[in-house]
């Protein structure tokens, strides 16, 4: 099961992916939730797929604060 925050990222991912495309770059955007590690598989795979064989690169845009307010966020 997908994050609430996945789920939210999933039609983002998919419009920065589509402009990259639409403006002469290559991308794909995969959407799921990080701590599911069947999905981790499938990212590897289609990033894999989508590389012909190869992964350039891979962006984990997740991000999570505690109390929701990232200015508090601080270094451990």
């Amino acid at each position: 099961m997908a994050s609430r925050a996945a789920q939210i990222a999933g039609p983002k991912a998919k419009s920065v992916a589509d402009a990259i495309n639409q403006n002469g770059g290559s991308a794909i955007a995969v959407a799921g939730d990080m701590l599911d590690s069947e999905y981790l598989k499938e990212l590897v795979k289609k990033a894999a797929a989508f590389g012909n064989g190869k992964i350039h690169i891979i962006v984990n845009n997740a991000g999570y604060t505690w109390d929701g307010v990232i200015h508090k966020v601080r270094s451990l």
